[in-house]
């Protein structure tokens, strides 16, 4: 029994008794037995639990270490691997690497709606052509189910002028530059604005360019999915349609107009250059005139005393 006390508290470090009895000894031996599980028990919960707090940023570096060495064996340009980098970083920065998409895939239907339509409601009524039906929960659920999630990175091009659109798009977070051809930014999109509804009915180009200023969360509704959710609700999309036609008349007309006033200020501009040079001929004819007057004057002023000579003579 001593001897097997011995060799138990030597491995175990905790050789810091000498009880005499074989009763004292099994009782040691019981109770160093208990303070070792104890111990074990409570470093395995501690590490247990760190590894968790830590697992998604484990899983994070695992698959960017994955996506680095893609990057190399492909020899992607180091400029193009920095901005892989920095989008999968602002994922995690932003959202811990989840994909927005397939959260709520685990909840029942009825609550994954609810969540969505709490998140979503208010920036999809405050579109113009959906602010109507802001109390048809149905119609306004059917719309958010539809949604996709996209991330931009700054100086990023989200669409191009003459592009054919099919999205229009829902900013989340963030800000997004409406540039002219001459890249001068003449408009900023910001939190809970939207652009490209226009898109989900007719098939236009893009007349202007739109760049992402900052990191963007957005939401995308395409055309196929717009249409989806017309052939359930088709007395509510023919109403945003109707008002859609309006809008692009209206439109319509303000371009033709811009377009006229542009013109008229352009032929005025080549009017007035026009004039200059005929004021500056009439002024040099003008002034050729007076000094033809002035010459002759002279002319006839030296030839006058020469002719009175000879009549005296």
């Amino acid at each position: 029994m001593r001897s097997f006390y011995w060799s138990f508290v030597t491995m175990t470090g905790y050789n810091n008794t000498n009880p005499d009895t074989p009763l004292e000894t099994s009782f040691s031996i019981i109770v160093t037995v208990i303070g070792i599980s104890l111990f074990a028990t409570i470093i395995g919960t501690v590490g247990s639990l760190v590894t968790n707090l830590d697992s998604s940023k484990l899983y994070f570096r695992q698959k960017m270490d994955g996506i680095n060495d893609y990057m190399k064996y492909k020899r992607i340009p180091d400029e193009l691997q920095m901005e892989v980098r920095n989008y999968y970083n602002y994922l995690w920065k932003s959202g811990k690497g989840l994909d927005k998409n397939k959260v709520l895939d685990d909840l029942p239907p009825y609550l994954k709606n609810k969540m969505s339509v709490y998140l979503n409601k208010e920036i999809i009524t405050k579109v113009p052509m959906f602010s109507n039906f802001k109390d048809d929960e149905a119609f306004i659920s059917e719309i958010i189910k539809a949604l996709k999630s996209r991330v931009s990175l700054p100086n990023s091009f989200v669409v191009k002028k003459g592009e054919i659109g099919t999205e229009m798009y829902f900013i989340s977070r963030g800000e997004l530059n409406v540039v002219n051809d001459a890249g001068m930014v003449v408009f900023t999109l910001k939190d809970g604005g939207f652009f490209g509804e226009i898109a989900l009915i007719y098939e236009t180009k893009r007349t202007a360019s739109i760049v992402a200023r900052t990191y963007c969360d957005m939401f995308i509704l395409t055309k196929d999915d717009f249409n989806n959710v017309k052939d359930k609700f088709p007395v509510q999309v023919e109403a945003i349609e109707k008002e859609a036609a309006e809008r692009r008349r209206a439109n319509a007309a303000t371009a033709a107009a811009s377009e006229k006033q542009k013109k008229e200020e352009e032929q005025k501009a080549s009017t007035s250059d026009v004039s200059v040079p005929e004021k500056q001929q009439e002024a040099s004819t003008t002034a050729a005139d007076n000094d033809g007057g002035e010459d002759s004057k002279r002319t006839s002023g030296s030839q006058g005393p020469s002719t009175s000579d000879k009549d005296t003579k």
